[in-house]
């Protein structure tokens, strides 16, 4: 993946369903792509996702062109609101399309892609079915 700009990290919040929610928002210089990125929380992980991968993979996405936000749904890491029953549809696709609004409205973004890791894997896959901003989602989940 070649290079095209510098980038900042900055934290942002949104409201969603009465909650206000948290993120970290990676801004090119030039979104040259159009394209924004949401990494959906892998169960109870907090927006770094396990062992760091999308603190990671989100700042090379934003090197190379694309609006990036890294989110917390409610009750995890530094967004409001409570953790209800653990289970795999524990996220409600509400909270992943206030994020798409804030990326399309705040930052302009066209095309929305989704990535997400077990419960968030399963959000990515809910929310893409129901909303045509979404171009893409990607996730993984193993299933026992």
């Amino acid at each position: 993946m070649q290079v095209m700009s510098s980038f900042m990290e900055k934290p942002i919040f949104f409201d969603s369903r009465g909650k206000r929610l948290f993120g970290i928002l990676h801004k090119t210089e030039n979104n040259s792509r159009n394209v924004g990125v949401i990494f959906l929380n892998a169960g109870l992980q907090y927006r770094v996702g396990p062992h760091r991968i999308y603190v990671k993979t989100a700042r090379r996405l934003s090197q190379a062109g694309f609006s990036i936000l890294r989110l917390d749904f409610p009750g995890i890491g530094d967004s409001e609101g409570v953790v209800g029953d653990v289970h795999f549809d524990l996220f409600d696709t509400e909270d992943t399309l206030r994020a798409i609004d804030f990326l399309t409205q705040e930052e302009g973004v066209e095309r929305v892609v989704l990535l997400g890791i077990c419960a968030g894997a399963r959000n990515a896959l809910k929310t893409a079915a129901n909303d045509l901003r979404v171009r893409s989602e990607e996730h993984t989940s193993e299933l026992q």
